[in-house]
């Protein structure tokens, strides 16, 4: 079994009479996972001590006819990061089997994974059908079954679950358990089990695909098609292998030559592609109908687009014709149906009769003809470039929203009409990226380059490629040569992207960065700019470099003086307006007071942007007295240890208002003062500092910052949350520290 590590991986089965099927299931996957539970349901064979000796734990279950009882009793036994959800007669395939930690490591953000189940049928040794099933999950609170029979996994609350698909050459799982030899006899008990359901209530809608299954099965096509078109009528589902119903009925109706079968076969492929865009099958079907109907021209329209979807088919639906490599048979039907539109249009101009005027008709009909064909290229260029813009604006949508799966539907689209263009690439490759599959992402990535698309953005992708691939000299190469070209005309989302790169690289890789002096000369220059623009540092030089002279004591009362500031504001500029808001905000401070809080709480440890000023010898003689007449911290034997006396927020603020300085170095000085209170625990203080400064400049991204830390501090998440939400740039650090909390 797997050893123990960061991720622990649990198999679960529920089982009854799976010796045979039971061994080489947990050999295929047993040196994968840490954990194999095993429920046994009543087993009369040696069922038990075959799992006892692969190393499973085993539980007894009484079976009480529902599937779900017995597999949320596995569930609740299970101690995995991650649970994989098998059936005895169930293995996951030699080439696949040693990738499933490491598909589960890539898809972290996910929770379950959709992995290709391959219907196969031991007894005559063939490949039924193809399809998506939810087998590999997170284990996490609220996951449980539901349904007596073809069981669900749902989290409580309606809370949704989001799934990745897994390609079939990183994991494929075959089901032997619908054999010839033992189908009949699972059959009759799902079937019986259904049964069950609706006469509990359950709708028998929503039943009919599992309905039209079993009697499939049993050869009671009656019954079988009654249910297909139940479930065929209540449209698209999302569900795995929602088309399924659909493919039945095409195989019972493609088989017969009745009339009603005819007209049938035409009416259900008209639905599967409207229901069913993306899935070639179903257009290849739909052009079968409309030869079968001599509409040639509509059936080669069909066929093509069949063939085109085929191309890049990823849909979430089966594609038999993509799994089969049938695209050979569907060309040699597209010439036969060429042929017979070429045989029908030769047959109607024979029929013609010739005009009296045979020159000059010609040539007036060979104008008409040639107006209208401009015309109808016209019309179809423009239709395909409105198409275009709607769906470049779905996919988007979706990458805004990151439904990747969505967006790669979209993109399979535009993929299949001919319409890509290397700004899809580049979102294509994005896509994959974010879905895990880093190989087709690097393939998209070149894609985009290749037709011309070679923004910063795309390139940066393709390093982090490298990056997460260990090539990391391929990486500070492309670095490299976006600097070689040179960033002055950058974007300001291409210079973010590159910055965000650079961060990453500027820890841990500093001997690979000494090989690219281009790339160490940037790295240099981009923190001592950080340094220089810090919010301290630019107090400090302004403390330096300029001469602050002390304010003149006023000779009239704060009140008259606000008002007066007030009435002269209309001819002042926008730092007066704001120093007499500051003032009125000074007197309503003095008038209402402080509330005092006593509770002072223990400061988490997390960074503030602003910071004490470390050398007092740099603060104004003014700002000094006010340090020492009004000490932030006095220690006495009756005061507890953290136990702070508040600074006199209104006196601080009014000596700050008095300085001679801009609105800048006013809002900033505030902040290094709201800085001291927060590292002394005195909050309150701090949080109303921090108003005052947001009462000056409410855009100030410090000054965000630092009162959302403080309000997370003082335990008001919600508040802090509000702040955050403000910032005009999203910063991740404060975001690690809302998520933490």
């Amino acid at each position: 079994m797997g050893k123990a590590g960061a991720l622990k991986i649990s198999a679960c089965y529920i089982v009854k009479n799976e010796a045979e099927n039971l061994v080489k299931s947990i050999k295929s996957l047993k040196n994968q996972v840490n954990e194999i539970v095993v429920v046994d349901t009543g087993s009369t064979d040696n069922t038990i001590a075959v799992a006892r000796k692969l190393g499973a734990k085993v539980y007894s279950f009484p079976w009480q006819d529902d599937f779900s009882k017995a597999r949320n009793f596995a569930l609740s036994k299970a101690k995995g990061d991650w649970l994989v959800l098998l059936d005895a007669d169930e293995y996951f395939t030699a080439k696949t089997a040693g990738n499933i930690r490491q598909v589960i490591r890539q898809a972290q953000q996910a929770d379950g994974l959709l992995i290709q189940m391959v219907n196969y049928d031991v007894d005559k040794a063939e490949i039924q059908d193809y399809f998506y099933q939810l087998r590999i999950v997170r284990n996490q609170q609220g996951l449980h079954y539901e349904g007596k029979i073809h069981e669900e996994l749902k989290l409580s609350e309606g809370k949704s679950m989001k799934f990745l698909r897994v390609l079939p050459e990183m994991l494929e799982i075959y089901h032997t358990g619908y054999a010839s030899s033992v189908s009949r006899q699972k059959l009759e008990r799902n079937l019986k089990l259904l049964h069950q359901a609706v006469d509990n209530g359950q709708s028998e809608a929503d039943l009919a695909r599992y309905f039209c299954d079993c009697y499939l099965g049993l050869g009671d096509m009656e019954k079988c098609t009654y249910y297909g078109w139940l479930d065929v009528k209540k449209g698209r589902q999302s569900v795995n292998f929602g088309s399924r119903c659909h493919r039945v009925l095409m195989a019972y109706y493609g088989g017969r030559n009745d009339e009603e079968s005819i007209s049938k076969r035409r009416q259900l492929a008209e639905i599967s592609t409207e229901q069913y865009p993306e899935v070639p099958d179903f257009w290849a079907e739909y052009s079968e109908c409309l030869y079968q109907t001599g509409e040639y021209a509509q059936a080669i329209a069909a066929m093509e687009k069949a063939l085109k979807l085929m191309q890049d088919y990823h849909g979430m639906e089966p594609s038999m014709l993509v799994e089969g490599h049938m695209a050979p048979q569907l060309e040699a039907r597209l010439q036969v149906f060429r042929q017979a539109q070429a045989n029908l249009i030769n047959q109607e101009k024979s029929t013609i009769k010739p005009t009296e005027d045979k020159c000059n008709g010609g040539i007036q009909m060979a104008r008409l003809k040639n107006k209208i064909n401009k015309n109808r290229m016209k019309k179809r260029n423009n239709q395909a470039k409105q198409v275009l813009t709607g769906l470049k604006h779905d996919m988007q949508q979706f990458m805004e929203t990151e439904d990747y799966a969505a967006a790669m539907d979209v993109m399979a689209e535009m993929a299949a009409n001919k319409q890509m263009d290397g700004e899809i690439m580049y979102w294509g490759a994005q896509c994959y990226f974010f879905t895990g599959d880093f190989e087709r992402a690097e393939k998209w990535v070149n894609n985009a380059l290749n037709n011309g698309y070679n923004g910063v953005g795309v390139k940066m992708l393709l390093a982090t490629l490298c990056m997460t691939e260990e090539r990391n000299k391929d990486a500070f190469k492309l670095c490299d040569a976006v600097l070689t070209e040179g960033i002055e005309g950058m974007s300001k989302q291409d210079q973010e992207i590159f910055d965000n790169f650079m961060d990453n690289i500027s820890y841990g890789y500093d001997e690979l960065v000494s090989e690219y002096p281009k790339i160490s000369e940037y790295l240099q220059k981009k923190q001592a700019d950080n340094e220089a623009n810090s919010p301290v540092n630019k107090l400090k030089q302004i403390l330096k470099g300029k001469k602050i002279e002390e304010a003149k004591p006023q000779q009239v009362d704060i009140q008259e003086e606000v008002k007066t500031e007030q009435e002269e504001a209309p001819s002042e500029d926008k730092a007066q307006a704001a120093l007499a808001r500051l003032r009125q905000l000074l007197s309503r401070n003095k008038e209402q007071g402080v509330e005092e809080n006593n509770e002072v709480q223990k400061p988490v440890e997390t960074t503030i942007i602003s910071e004490a000023v470390q050398e007092k010898d740099e603060i104004t003689p003014e700002i000094q007295r006010v340090e020492k007449s009004q000490p932030i911290v006095e220690e006495s034997d009756n005061v507890q240890q953290n136990e702070v006396e508040k600074v006199d927020v209104s006196d601080t603020l009014a000596k700050i208002a008095a300085k001679e300085i801009s609105l800048v170095e006013k809002v900033r000085l505030i902040n290094i003062f709201a800085g001291v209170c927060y590292q002394h625990g005195d909050y309150q203080s701090a949080f109303d500092l921090l108003s005052a400064a947001l009462e000056l400049d409410g855009q100030d991204a410090a000054t965000l910052k630092n009162i959302a830390y403080t309000c997370l501090s003082a335990g008001e998440q919600e508040q802090a949350m509000s702040f955050a939400a403000k910032l005009p740039v999203v910063d991740f650090a404060l975001l690690y520290a809302l998520k933490q909390n």
